[in-house]
């Protein structure tokens, strides 16, 4: 005696609401391409005129999807004797939408005498992030649109780049939901170790008046920052960041 066939799932055995269903269906979301190179960029950063480090910022896209935006700062000279410290940041991130979407979000602070070391999860489908400070974990309600404190100078990026000149992020950092506001002041010529450039001078607003921040991006190198100036008013401290080399990858 033959064997009976296995009934297989085909279109024949499917009932007719079912493939219309089926063929209703929206497709699954997909990433979409990032409007933005991927690049290195190589700024020297000062505190009151003295050099005291190099800060390399790359952006490229992830081998297993997405794209990594990362920030490594060394400490050089006589802060390199005194302190020797090395900052890492990395941030992992899809573009869905016209808007960045962070998944991790890494902070790895190593010295002489201590360490710190941070991890951020983004959970968008649950509208929440995982903090994992050290060791100790908790976890924090966001909104869809929030971000970490590296991925937000991309977003504002991209955001420059489409025309906005005024610009709120949400912000998930330090077991906070923070808003960062950036506005447009004005127009300028600024002379950098890089070079010349036309710059839109901005200026991050704060709710407190214990600091100042500037940025000037330029429009000819894709609304990338050339230099930015924070000023701290009860100590006098000046800290001073100014490209020094930006390279297409």
């Amino acid at each position: 005696m033959r064997p009976h066939p296995r009934h297989s799932l085909s279109r024949a055995r499917l009932p007719l609401w079912l493939w219309l269903a089926l063929l209703l269906l929206p497709p699954a979301a997909a990433a979409d391409e990032l409007p933005y190179p991927a690049f290195t960029a190589l700024y020297r950063l000062y505190v009151n005129q003295l050099a005291i480090g190099h800060q390399e910022i790359t952006l490229v896209a992830d081998p297993d999807g997405g794209y990594r935006y990362s920030a490594k700062t060394d400490s050089v000279g006589i802060a390199a004797l005194l302190r020797d410290d090395t900052l890492r940041e990395l941030s992992r991130f899809d573009y869905h939408d016209g808007r960045i979407r962070p998944h991790e979000y890494e902070y790895h602070h190593e010295r002489k005498d201590q360490e710190r070391h941070v991890r951020i999860h983004f959970d968008h489908a649950s509208g929440q992030v995982v903090n994992d400070v050290q060791g100790e974990r908790w976890q924090m309600e966001i909104p869809d649109d929030a971000l970490d404190k590296l991925v937000v100078q991309l977003a504002l990026i991209l955001d420059l780049q489409n025309g906005k000149r005024e610009a709120e992020y949400a912000v998930a950092d330090g077991g906070h939901l923070k808003t960062f506001r950036f506005r447009l002041r004005r127009q300028e010529s600024l002379q950098t170790p890089a070079g010349r450039f036309h710059t839109l001078k901005l200026e991050r607003l704060r709710e407190d008046q214990d600091r100042t921040t500037y940025l000037w991006v330029a429009p000819d190198l894709d609304y990338l920052p050339v230099q930015i100036r924070q000023i701290e008013h009860d100590s006098g401290r000046e800290y001073l960041s100014q490209l020094l080399t930006r390279d297409l990858l």
